[in-house]
Parts: structure tokens; sequence; C-alpha cells
């Protein structure tokens, strides 16, 4: 689940309240999951009975997200190693085109290929 857990202290406004005189006085905590859509915030009400429930979500979707940071910095790592490997190793040697190596493998078979191939290196 994505969002944050805020816990906010209300305000009643009825007049003879100690909430309206008192900051500290003020009734909840009244739970709400707070996320952002584009530029918004938006929030919901969370019930005291599904408080639990949605923490669970809350860490499982953490948890995950840490493991998918931890799997994109091992990739991270692996492509600079494969980058070193491949800046340590010498330059490849080009060979010809395909087809005059199919004609060196049968040198043998024919003869006038040989005799081209001799002519090309």
């Amino acid at each position: 689940m994505n969002g944050t857990l805020h816990a906010r202290y209300v305000r009643c406004g009825k007049k003879n309240c100690r909430c309206a005189t008192d900051p500290a006085g003020r009734h909840g905590p009244y739970w709400y999951l707070e996320w952002r859509k584009g530029r918004r915030i938006l929030k919901r009400y969370v019930p005291t009975r599904a408080l639990e429930t949605v923490r669970a979500a809350i860490a499982s979707r953490l948890a995950l997200e840490e493991g998918i940071r931890k799997a994109m910095a091992d990739m991270a790592e692996m492509r600079q190693a494969i980058r070193m490997i491949r800046d340590a190793a010498p330059p490849r040697k080009r060979r010809g085109r395909k087809v005059l190596r199919l004609l060196k493998a049968d040198e043998r078979n024919y003869p006038a290929a040989a005799e081209y191939l001799k002519g090309t290196n």
C-alpha cells in the first residue's frame, strides 16, 4: 500500500469542550493514510480496527521497495564489472566476411575456393 500513516488530533467545534481552549485536550488520535498523486496530497481516514492491516501493508511495500533498490544496485554493480572486463580484454580480431569463412572451411572440397582465398589474404 502506497502512502504513510498520520495521527491527527482535532477540535470538535463545541464551545464548552476542553479541545476549544486547550490544544493538548484535542480529540484523537484519528489515523489517516496520506499519499501523493501528481501534485496533490490525498488522504483517507483509517478506522482503528483496520490500523494494523494498513501498517502491515505499508511495511510490506517498504520491504518490496528495499528489495528492488538492492536488486538495482546489484545490477549496476554487475554492469560496471562487465564494462571493466570488456575494457580490459584485448580488441577482437576482425575476421573476414561470413562467406569467406564458409569457403575456408570447405577448402578441401572446393579447390577453386582455396585458390580464391590465397588471393585475398
